[in-house]
């Protein structure tokens, strides 16, 4: 069975594609999240998924060991081998949390 989390990423990216062929911008109409079923839903998957993003970059960010490319690519064992804290270490304190949210969902 898939996770919770794969579905609403799945459901995310179908709404996306849905919205990009879209004429009329429907999820725009006020309340639409509160009474279209399918906006519904979305906003419910993507709530989860902010909650998720936002408990993991805060884990990144409270252990973040700064280092420059070339230290970050020489890193063979390391713990949390992820583009997460590849980012976190490699941009130090210069990026915000709301950056890294905005960087890892347009991936």
């Amino acid at each position: 069975t898939e996770s919770p989390i794969v579905k609403a990423v799945y459901r995310v990216l179908r709404e996306a594609e849905h919205r990009s062929s879209s004429f009329i911008p429907y999820w725009n109409l006020p309340y639409a999240d509160k009474w279209m079923g399918g906006q519904v839903e979305f906003r419910r998957d993507m709530t989860m998924l902010d909650d998720i993003l936002a408990g993991l970059i805060n884990r990144a960010v409270e252990t973040r060991k700064e280092a420059t490319v070339e230290e970050l690519e020489m890193r063979e064992n390391d713990d949390d081998p992820s583009l997460l804290r590849f980012l976190v270490d490699m941009r130090g304190e210069d990026l915000s949390s709301r950056v890294l949210r905005d960087d890892l969902m347009t991936m």
